[in-house]
């Protein structure tokens, strides 16, 4: 998961789910510059600028100078022009859109790199994921983001700039004891093992029972973790349960998954236990969200706000964008099955969608975006 400013993050989705847990911030990315080339084709350090100036308000001007910020909290134009010229056209040599435009671009390359470290760097291969971007930026970035990667559709969830706070609302409760328990597993009683494995189980079914969630709707999972002798890292294995022949089959568990995570295994090195722990969650209801009342793919009429120049930059670095005039839809009226072609700009109450030429969102019935990238 890729923070893009304070609130907003990028994943990538594998079917149902979200293959990336790690929040990664911009600014790791940030630490050093990075040569981009703008529309006039010259090249400049980009990143250096933005790092130094102040990076998440420059952005926010970016997207207002390029007219792709909506709703009823209007940026101040005149000072968005002000600040860009100021700061990053003028020491750059640069028209304020084309500031504008790199500044973007800079953001969306620190972001894909970000992306990259926890997929391709991992064995991930992103062409085959969808991404869903969220919080209130993540929609504006969603597009160029994924053509980047070579990621064929986006998603963009309903309401996507409280989707984290909707998620909190509705997962499950999770509580996770863990307990140091060094030494060789061949060398370890099972009655030891087993007895720490039953009381890390008591403290979480207490937890569970303050939380007042029902016995039937506790669910626990116990695990270890593992490493041949001389490593110095380990990794996690889940035991099918609590007992004697789950710990004796420890061993051939943990071979696999080291196999299946590095790509081989020693069977006969000798295998050391350094913790044990106790997953306990307790299941909360599905909530019952809304859907979409069903419509045509020719959106209804009183969906479209109307239309404004916008200005694309090129999904070639050596080519120079243009301004388009682009209709507005409002989010909150479509309806599911309707299809919109870019360029376009969706607008809601907490997140603005950006599509570029050739892209089609069509609407789902539980009221999310999914959106096709076109070939431009």
């Amino acid at each position: 998961m890729q923070k893009l400013f304070r609130n907003d993050y990028v994943c990538i989705v594998r079917g149902k789910h979200p293959v990336i847990g790690e929040r990664l911030t911009l600014k790791m990315y940030l630490a050093a510059s990075h040569a981009v080339v703008s529309p006039d084709g010259r090249e400049h350090l980009l990143d250096q600028f933005l790092q130094r100036r102040g990076l998440e308000r420059r952005v926010t001007q970016a997207r207002g100078q390029l007219d792709r910020s909506g709703g009823a909290l209007r940026l101040d134009a005149q000072a968005a022009h002000q600040a860009i010229e100021a700061h990053i056209a003028g020491p750059l040599g640069l028209s304020v859109q084309e500031a504008a435009s790199g500044m973007l671009r800079v953001t969306h390359a620190n972001i894909v790199r970000g992306i990259r470290v926890v997929s391709v760097e991992r064995g991930h291969d992103p062409r085959a994921f969808v991404l869903l971007p969220f919080g209130g930026a993540g929609p504006l970035h969603g597009v160029p983001v994924a053509r980047e990667l070579g990621m064929p559709r986006v998603l963009v969830p309903p309401t996507p700039g409280i989707l984290c706070a909707l998620g909190q609302l509705v997962s499950d409760l999770r509580h996770e004891l863990v307990e140091s328990c060094l030494g060789l597993h061949a060398e370890l009683a099972p009655a030891q093992v087993l007895a720490s494995l039953q009381r890390l189980h008591a403290r979480a079914d207490q937890l569970l029972q303050d939380d007042q969630v029902a016995p039937a709707r506790r669910r626990f999972r116990y695990r270890a973790d593992l490493r041949y002798l001389g490593q110095s890292h380990e990794l996690t294995v889940f035991l099918p349960a609590a007992d004697e022949a789950a710990w004796q089959a420890l061993p051939a568990l943990f071979h696999a998954e080291h196999g299946r995570s590095f790509g081989h295994a020693a069977a006969h090195t000798p295998v050391q236990l350094v913790s044990l722990g106790v997953v306990a969650e307790g299941l909360t209801a599905p909530p019952q969200l809304p859907t979409q009342p069903a419509g045509t793919p020719q959106p209804p009429a009183q969906a479209r706000l109307g239309e404004r120049p916008v200005y694309f930059e090129s999904l070639a670095a050596l080519r120079g964008g243009q301004s388009l005039m682009t209709p507005v839809w409002q989010r909150e009226r479509l309806l599911a099955g309707n299809r919109i072609a870019g360029p376009a700009i969706v607008e809601e109450v907490s997140a603005t969608t950006v599509l570029y030429p050739g892209d089609v969102a069509t609407v789902r019935s539980n009221g999310s975006l999914i959106v096709e990238l076109g070939h431009g």
